[in-house]
């Protein structure tokens, strides 16, 4: 205990209190006799010691020891794979009975924390395992992250070993705070199996375009077998081909071709035929979707002039065979309007001429891509009325943007692969200018400038009555595109930014009342997203009224739902629906009238833990050993808890923890002060004296 004043004030504290009651109890005698004046004057000197004591503001220090046990993860797969093997009953009952017990065991030492993992890594403590895919690196990269600084002991990784997912979890060992021990699942003996590996095809087509296929076909103890491969259209056989498996460990990478006759999403199944005595058949079918469009779209690209930006736009437009891209070096080429499908205007316009041209497509509602750049005239592009206004400080001054994500952008969606390398992106150019966005517009990316995140947009959308238009607020969208080979060794997360942008362009606007946006196809690990929208008779966007779906899938099974209200629109997320076609119907009724609007939709099985059930253990025995701990198997659960146990570093830590606390505040002062003037008080009433 301190005060903030000298313990001596207690001299004068106790002289003051003690002589008050000798005044009142022993100088003046009153009828008591002197053991009761003795005793009422103990109790009142010592309350009103007591009292005048917290006026020097004492303060008690307390301390105690807190004892932070070791912890112990226990991470377990929740993959299909667990269970799509002979085992499947001892994994389901009997094993995890095994692991249950060695928690609670380990309970009593340890502070056990319990994970599953697959397609993603959740704390809990029930396993179904119906996750589709595996992801070491995420299960190491989240108990890194949450375990940094604390008093980790050791991790137990119980898995089959197949990691079909993320980067190679081997990479993260070295920020790794302890020693992983595993739990080998799984057969690792090779069963006689036939699978299809991997198909690669183009995910959107045209009517009547030939469509390239590629099939990777795998065998495994089937050597001198046939089988048969069928590509499989709306019950129809469209394609086989005979194989003979020739080698005990067999591969065959062959191409074909198929012709796309109907528009829409066409679903398409690839059978192998069953080997004799094969345990796994499901990965002997993969089936895929194509959307096939009606008609090509021809896309004229105009410049101001030479420039890195058209190269590479130029290089990610002809990835896509939709399109039909069409270069103009001299304005009298230029086809005629009604011609052309999407006008992209790179440093347009600059000119009275340009200007011109551009607004002639205008009048013609040909959706137009604006790029801008240090040659585009402001001052006429502001008269295109494009939603955009740009009031430039600096003809040609300019000032590096970086692309910052509007979460609450709905015209498309991209992937989440996109939205996350935007952090690795370099800034584009773009102009030192106050903007402004009219009614209407929808920003992408907004422009992040010098760390500070601003409300002028980078990338933004019009879509007006008249025509649709998107406006890039900057140039350079070259060193996009080179950054993201840099760090990926691809190009397909820039690319599919411009895609999504070009496609939307280029898509036939729907005018109607009541819509719901959606994917065509979503992958069943992948959460569905569908938006709603609702115009009043001005075709301005309201959300006033509730907005009810309904889904029916192929077997018949519904599903219904309510959107959440946006901002001027209505959103609806929804968790890992069953592969297989979904039919809707949404409704809601506004000023008396009843709406509806109907679709489709497609979620496509993800398939990776049905490919290769035969265990990996060499992972799992590489991640034990490179930080010093040991792979072992469901019998050996209990010498796992005497080792862990047995682990020198696995000791509790013990936190000293000191605290202060004024006296004035404490309750049992209180009650002695106030117990000491009571008694006080009975004694003298008790005795007569009140």
């Amino acid at each position: 205990m301190f005060t903030d004043y000298s313990l001596w004030w207690l001299i004068p504290i106790l002289v003051f209190a003690f002589a008050t009651s000798w005044f009142v109890y022993l100088y003046k005698q009153e009828s008591f006799s002197k053991q009761q004046s003795i005793i009422l004057f103990s109790l009142r000197g010592l309350a009103i010691s007591l009292l005048l004591f917290l006026l020097l503001n004492p303060i008690v220090k307390t301390s105690k020891n807190k004892i932070e046990k070791p912890i112990i993860v226990v991470a377990q797969d929740n993959s299909a794979s667990i269970i799509k093997t002979k085992d499947s009953l001892f994994y389901s009952n009997e094993y995890l009975k095994s692991l249950n017990s060695l928690s609670k065991s380990l309970n009593k030492n340890f502070e056990v924390k319990l994970y599953s993992f697959g397609s993603e890594t959740k704390e809990n403590s029930s396993f179904d395992f119906k996750d589709y895919q595996t992801d070491f690196s995420d299960l190491l990269h989240t108990i890194q992250d949450e375990y940094f600084n604390q008093n980790l002991s050791a991790i137990v990784i119980s898995s089959d070993g197949i990691n079909n997912f993320g980067k190679n979890p081997l990479n993260t060992l070295d920020k790794n705070p302890c020693p992983i021990y595993t739990i080998a699942l799984g057969d690792t003996n090779i069963q006689k199996d036939v699978s299809i590996s991997s198909i690669r095809y183009n995910d959107i087509s045209y009517t009547e375009d030939i469509c390239p296929l590629e099939i990777s076909i795998k065998a495994k103890k089937a050597k001198n077998e046939k089988v048969r491969v069928d590509l499989i259209h709306k019950g129809k056989n469209i394609f086989s081909k005979e194989i003979t498996i020739n080698q005990e460990d067999f591969s065959l990478d062959f191409a074909t071709t198929f012709t796309s006759l109907e528009a829409g999403v066409q679903s398409f199944t690839i059978n192998v035929t069953k080997l004799k005595d094969e345990i796994n058949i499901e990965n002997n079918k993969r089936e895929f979707f194509v959307k096939i469009l009606d008609s090509r779209k021809n896309i004229v690209f105009i410049s101001a002039g030479p420039h890195p930006d058209i190269s590479s736009l130029r290089q990610s437009i002809n990835k896509n065979k939709n399109y039909n891209l069409i270069n103009i070096s001299n304005f009298k080429e230029l086809p005629q309007q009604n011609e052309v499908n999407l006008l992209i205007a790179h440093q347009l316009p600059y000119d009275k001429e340009s200007y011109e041209i551009i607004r002639r497509f205008q009048e013609n509602s040909t959706p137009i891509l604006y790029i801008i750049g240090k040659r585009t005239d402001f001052n006429l592009l502001n008269k295109l009325n494009n939603g955009v206004k740009i009031n430039a400080y600096n003809k040609t001054s300019q000032t590096p943007a970086l692309p910052q994500f509007n979460k609450d952008f709905s015209l498309f969606s991209l992937s989440q692969e996109s939205i996350d390398i935007l952090s690795q992106l370099p800034p584009l150019s773009s102009p030192l200018a106050k903007f402004d966005l009219s009614q209407g517009v929808q920003t992408l990316f907004y422009q992040n400038q010098n760390s500070l995140k601003t409300d002028y947009p980078l990338i933004c959308f019009n879509n007006n009555a008249e025509n649709k238009s998107a406006t890039i607020c900057g140039e350079d969208i070259w060193k996009w595109r080179l950054r993201n080979y840099l760090h990926k060794n691809t190009t397909e997360q820039v690319d599919e930014i411009i895609s999504k942008t070009i496609q939307y362009l280029v898509s036939d606007k729907d005018k109607s009342t009541f819509k719901i946006k959606h994917e065509n196809i979503y992958n069943q690990n992948q959460t569905i997203r569908l938006e709603a929208e609702l115009y009043n008779q001005s075709y301005q966007l309201i959300n006033t009224p509730e907005v009810k779906i309904n889904l029916k899938n192929e077997n018949g099974d519904k599903y219904d739902y309510i959107f959440t209200k946006t901002s001027n629109a209505y959103a609806l997320e929804i968790q890992e629906l069953d592969p297989g076609k979904y039919n809707f119907t949404a409704t809601t009724n506004f000023g008396g009238l009843d709406y509806k609007t109907e679709g489709s939709f497609i979620v496509s099985a993800n398939e990776l833990e049905s490919i290769d059930l035969v265990a990996k253990h060499d992972l799992l025995y590489t991640l034990s050993v490179k930080t010093n701990g040991k792979l072992l198997y469901p019998s050996q659960m209990q010498d796992l808890e005497k080792i862990l146990e047995n682990q020198e570093d696995a000791k509790p830590i013990i936190h000293k923890i000191e605290s202060n606390h004024k006296l004035i505040n404490t309750f049992w002062y209180w009650i002695i002060i106030i117990l000491c003037f009571s008694t006080e008080w009975f004694l003298r009433k008790y005795w007569g004296k009140i």
